[in-house]
């Protein structure tokens, strides 16, 4: 049946690592892994990893011969499944935001706690939200540096008069980012 499915893509089924799910109240006992996967099989193993099998959004209870009416989610699609659970918001009640950014945003408004987003993938949308700052970015190549390429190589010490500059009636917000944006310089270095 896998190898029915699946088709061009399938993997020999000798090839998988297999999962007992024997313990499990879903119908299959158990279930391969890729072959390049054998730390999260050691992890599963030892009981530090939990698998999640058919995970999806749906917007109501449903069956075989009625999902397509019972439901305005695209069931079948991964890139619409990956954008649904991001948002987290099948209902739409919140659009344009995600699951962590709504978190994000109850922090500062209700509690006025600072809040930091940080996002390993651009094109992730579970950070959105309608408060405090977008997320930084941190892509494959980690942390990008400070103005790597100057247009003065003088320009950090220049950045540094700037935000030193404060005197004492300069404002508590300008002493504060000054600060912030120093101290951020400074940690990019490590």
């Amino acid at each position: 049946e896998y190898k029915k499915v699946r088709g061009a893509v399938s993997m020999p089924l000798s090839s998988l690592l297999e999962i007992d799910a024997s313990s499990s109240n879903q119908a299959c006992t158990s279930f391969g892994m890729h072959p390049k996967l054998a730390t999260a099989k050691q992890l599963y193993d030892d009981g530090d990893l939990v698998w999640f099998a058919n995970a999806g959004v749906l917007t109501r209870p449903t069956n075989k011969d009625k999902y397509k009416s019972h439901t305005k989610a695209a069931l079948f699609a991964h890139n619409s499944m990956k954008l649904y659970i991001q948002r987290l918001d099948p209902f739409k009640t919140d659009v344009e935001t995600g699951a962590l950014g709504r978190i994000a945003d109850a922090l500062q408004k209700q509690q006025n706690l600072s809040v930091e987003k940080y996002n390993l993938y651009k094109g992730s949308y579970s950070l959105d939200g309608h408060y405090g700052p977008e997320p930084f970015i941190v892509d494959g190549n980690g942390v990008p540096k400070f103005n790597e390429a100057p247009s003065d190589e003088g320009m950090e010490g220049v950045i540094r008069n700037l935000n030193g500059a404060t005197e004492f009636d300069s404002g508590v917000f300008a002493d504060i980012f000054s600060n912030l944006f120093v101290n951020s310089i400074d940690a990019n270095k490590k």
